[in-house]
């Protein structure tokens, strides 16, 4: 028979490194049905366990790009120290955050991401996701720098909020990530840093 729903972690970030493999070590079976795998973090102790801090002194976000088997992908943008202390990832975790939104218990930390990502104009370039703090970025001018940038077609950009042309988290020192592949192939690919850095490749 088949197992549970697998798990499958594609990309995770904290605080402006890569973290994938980590995250990919904490999946487990749920421990309460063994129905499914999951992922639970504490969100006020989560800073323990991904060593060494990144960026000390700042409130960080967690992004977790994931879906199960042939699912949809998904992204979780959750912050430390956040009112909801226990974040989940488990196959309705998207679905609990809207029921939970109506109670006010729960930031909205869950997205369902299209199965059409955004496409550069040359058709090269899939973005699947960009985060900018607290917040997704789908600014078409925004995605479109990113993807040129990718393609090798411009040079180097400073991740700004003038860049992002937009403030999702004022005040606060920002982490941003991106996730992308090139068209044709399966690998996600993902660079992130701080907020006035420079966006490098990660090749």
């Amino acid at each position: 028979p088949p197992g549970p729903p697998r798990l499958h972690v594609l990309g995770a970030t904290w605080g402006g490194i890569n973290v994938t493999s980590d995250i990919q070590g904490l999946v487990e079976i749920d421990p309460f049905t063994k129905n499914f795998e999951r992922l639970k973090f504490n969100m006020h102790t989560i800073h323990t366990q991904l060593l060494p801090d990144p960026a000390i002194s700042v409130i960080k976000t967690l992004t977790v790009l994931y879906r199960y088997d042939n699912e949809e992908l998904r992204i979780m943008n959750a912050t430390q120290f956040a009112p909801q202390i226990n974040v989940r990832v488990t196959p309705t975790a998207h679905l609990d955050q809207e029921e939970g939104l109506a109670k006010t218990l729960y930031p909205k930390f869950f997205s369902t991401l299209s199965n059409a990502p955004w496409r550069s104009p040359s058709g090269r370039v899939e973005i699947i996701a960009a985060l900018y703090g607290t917040g997704r970025i789908q600014t078409p001018s925004v995605l479109e720098e990113l993807g040129e940038f990718f393609e090798g077609r411009r040079g180097q950009i400073r991740t700004t909020t003038g860049f992002f042309r937009t403030d999702p988290w004022p005040g606060m020192r920002k982490s941003w990530t991106v996730y992308f592949r090139f068209a044709g192939s399966g690998l996600v690919q993902c660079v992130t840093g701080m907020e006035d850095g420079a966006l490098e490749v990660p090749w």
